[in-house]
């Protein structure tokens, strides 16, 4: 039996998942039996290799996961998202504006002729949800700000002797951007007559956000 597209684009997404569980627990079980081995020799050496093997393991599963991200991943969410478009295509909506997100794959789209609302993420567990705006109950723009710093202290490198020493400096300077993200949030009546919020990522984004607000509210 073929699966349809729905069904298609979860397994995507599970098997990328597996394979980040899979690298996951193949470094940890790797760095795990080095630690073991260490204990049983020697406490001193085990407690030692454990502080060491940590901070390898983290190096690893971050240099591991970025790699996955990158290659493997980036091509499956680029599949994911080739088949939502193309349920959108099927799905009759004469698109006026539209929006989508890679990680995890998001679609939504806008028909102002026929006044609907066509969205497909992780919330309508990728089966593509179409209403009108008679189900529409609300409609915001949402934004959320993160505070990235970055610190620098200022040191030097100091010859004594024949060995190497490093001069710690009392002067540091730090760096502080702020990230915006914008979400656009939709609450609409199910047919259960129960209200459920949908949230439309739009990253930085914030003037589409809004824009997609103000046509929604023409309606």
């Amino acid at each position: 039996m073929q699966q349809n597209k729905s069904q298609q684009i979860l397994k995507m997404l599970n098997q990328v998942n597996w394979v980040y569980r899979i690298l996951f627990w193949v470094i940890i079980a790797f760095f795990g039996l080095i630690v073991v081995e260490n204990f049983i020799k020697d406490l001193t050496n085990g407690i030692i290799t454990l502080i060491i093997s940590i901070f390898i393991a983290l190096f690893l599963i971050k240099l591991v996961f970025g790699i996955i991200n990158l290659t493997y991943a980036n091509l499956q969410y680029t599949r994911c998202l080739k088949l939502m478009n193309k349920q959108l295509r099927e799905s009759g909506i004469s698109t006026t504006l539209s929006q989508q997100s890679k990680v995890p794959p998001s679609l939504f789209a806008i028909d102002t002729i026929n006044k609907l609302l066509f969205i497909n993420n992780q919330q309508t567990d990728y089966e593509p949800l179409i209403f009108d705006k008679e189900k529409l109950i609300s409609a915001k723009v949402e934004r959320e700000s993160t505070v990235h710093t970055t610190t620098k202290h200022k040191g030097s490198v100091a010859v004594f002797g024949s060995s190497f020493g490093y001069n710690f400096g009392s002067k540091s300077t730090s760096t502080s951007h702020i990230t915006e993200t914008a979400f656009l949030e939709l609450q609409y009546l199910t047919e259960q007559k129960t209200s459920l919020t949908l949230v439309i990522p739009y990253g930085g984004n914030r003037r589409g956000a809004e824009e997609a607000l103000n046509t929604i509210q023409q309606f």
